[in-house]
């Protein structure tokens, strides 16, 4: 099983985000709530957590990007639709 793989795809996402991106609030919130995760994975890679640890930090990332990016269901379309 490899280890640190989302550290690989968070860097590229990263780079790319560097290269092309414009800063928003949405962006950032999606920047933060991401390193969150990819800390989290990290971590658990490193030491084994329990499922309702990681849970909790996932709800947390999530609750990040929803609250401080502002990012609500009724903004989000399916396809452009």
């Amino acid at each position: 099983m490899p280890r640190m793989g989302g550290l690989a795809i968070y860097g590229a996402f990263l780079l790319g985000y560097i290269l092309y991106g414009q800063l928003t609030t949405q962006m950032l919130s999606i920047l933060i709530g991401s390193f969150i995760i990819v800390v989290l994975g990290m971590i658990d890679d490193i030491k084994p957590l329990r499922a309702s640890h990681k849970f909790l930090v996932q709800i947390i990332a999530a609750a990040i990007v929803v609250i401080y990016g502002q990012v609500y269901f009724s903004q989000i379309s399916f396809l452009g639709l």
